[in-house]
């Protein structure tokens, strides 16, 4: 063999080899791949362009086609806010790694419904009750536009499910409840998160239940306590995306009285009524087996409750009681108000779903408590309370009567952020519709009954209003819908 001659040929066909190698493993642009493999940019021109649409809460124009990538990255989010339109987070936080098993969702179906559909990006919406007719509008944050008018037999309140699509309205005076889609909600799955939306839109028919009052959601269920007669009706949220309005169990207290009842799957809580009640509060809480109470721990006047990481907090006359429940029974422990609080007692407790940190007020303090230990913290406000709202990362936000509002840090036990807001509230008219107040990222929506608008304010810029929402009717009940589920 001529090795001197052969050699160069050998190495040239190597390096000619590596070099295509290289071009076909690298990523080249179109033009050097069609020049090294001629069917790669066939290959290329068939696979669809990815998606430039705008996020939903952007308003396109002409100049976005012609802006550039750094350019959009660089918008600070506050322009958003200037233009009316709400924060919203980016739905590739995370790389869609094809071969990576965990973000494999082939065969993933979508969610029941038949206008479904799965979206890049949170679709923030209220949902806002009438509080003189029988309405729930479904506003869309980013047009303003009302996607549904949801007619009920009369004014509502809204609560939202544990799973952030559906909405309870519970109507006392009617003895009705109607569920409805409110058509914006998000999957945790865990290193992500799906977006989906569907037409809002009433669930099934409405429900019969006398005088239902106090709806308290758990991972086992939508418990529903109907004052008239002391029964409560228990619906499972999953029936809900086949339409089923069925009840999957009730509890016979067998009294009417105001009273609620939380559904932790082997174990229930609810309340026990006295000989005496008469429609009144209940002074006890215990354990249900069936339709049979069992007392667990005195609870003068009970009114106000929230679901915990571990359990259930109940708000007293005199005390706070704490109750732990596990699958084979609970445990409840006393939690005292501070000196300051022992004259005026605290009625509705405030906190995100299934948090440990609560915010309560009285007339005129606000209450601080972390049910995984310490003591409360009392703190005195301004003026009178009129309504508070839970925010995301353990916050809350408290509208007190001169029209002011006040970020809570509920971790840091401390008010952050205080503005003049809305008009003034007059608490001694009784009749007057009182404003309500919804929270979502970055945001903080307040309504202004008399004069038919809702307030949008930025939680991040000290409650700067960021715009103002003109709705039809006098808006009442509110939730925020198409959160963050992390």
């Amino acid at each position: 063999m001529n090795t001197r001659t052969r050699s160069p040929q050998l190495i040239l066909s190597l390096v000619l080899a590596l070099a295509l190698l290289a071009t076909a493993c690298a990523g080249t642009s179109e033009d050097d791949t069609a020049e090294a493999d001629p069917t790669a940019a066939i290959e290329a021109s068939e696979e669809p362009a990815a998606s430039s649409s705008p996020s939903p809460t952007e308003t396109p124009s002409p100049d976005d086609e012609a802006t550039d990538a750094d350019e959009e990255e660089a918008h600070d989010a506050d322009d958003h806010a200037e233009d009316g339109q709400p924060d919203s987070d980016d739905h590739d936080d995370h790389d869609h790694d094809e071969d990576d098993p965990s973000h494999d969702h082939e065969g993933e179906e979508l969610p029941e419904g038949e206008t479904v559909e799965e979206v890049d990006n949170p679709q923030p919406r209220l949902a806002i009750a009438d509080a003189e007719a029988g309405i729930v509008r479904i506003l869309d944050l980013a047009s303003e536009e009302i996607l549904a008018e949801v007619q009920t037999t009369g004014p509502a309140r809204l609560t939202e499910t544990d799973g952030g699509r559906y909405l309870v309205a519970s109507m006392y005076d009617d003895d009705e409840v109607a569920f409805i889609d409110g058509g914006a909600w998000g999957v945790d799955h865990g290193d992500h998160v799906h977006y989906y939306t569907a037409n809002p839109e009433p669930v099934g028919q409405p429900v019969e239940l006398a005088s239902p009052a106090h709806v308290v959601v758990t991972d086992e269920s939508v418990a529903i306590f109907a004052d008239g007669d002391g029964r409560a009706a228990l619906f499972d949220e999953a029936d809900l995306q086949e339409g089923d309005i069925e009840e999957v169990d009730s509890v016979e207290t067998g009294t009417p009285h105001h009273g609620v009842i939380a559904d932790f799957g082997q174990t229930r809580i609810a309340t026990v009524p006295h000989d005496d009640i008469d429609g009144g509060l209940p002074n006890a809480i215990g354990v249900a087996d069936g339709d049979e109470v069992t007392q667990l721990a005195e609870c003068p006047a009970m009114h106000g409750e929230h679901i915990t990481s571990d359990g259930i907090v109940i708000a007293c006359e005199d005390r706070i009681v704490d109750i732990d429940v596990t699958s084979t029974g609970a445990e409840a422990r006393t939690i005292n108000y501070p000196d300051t609080f022992a004259a005026e007692r605290v009625w509705t407790l405030t906190a995100a779903h299934e948090s440990d940190l609560i915010a309560a007020v009285n007339e005129t303090g606000l209450l601080l408590l972390d049910t995984d230990g310490g003591e409360p913290t009392a703190l005195e406000l301004p003026a009178d309370a009129v309504t508070m709202a839970p925010g995301p990362d353990d916050t809350a936000v408290l509208l007190t009567a001169d029209g002011s509002v006040h970020l809570i840090d509920l971790a840091e036990g401390a008010i952050t952020a205080t503005a003049p807001a809305g008009p003034a509230v007059d608490l001694e008219d009784e009749d007057a519709i009182r404003p309500t107040i919804a929270v979502g990222d970055d945001r903080a929506y307040l309504t202004d009954p008399a004069a038919g608008t809702v307030l949008e304010l930025a939680t991040n810029d000290n409650f700067r209003v960021a715009r103002t929402i003109t709705v039809d009717g006098v808006p009442g009940s509110m939730l925020h819908l198409g959160d963050d589920p992390r």
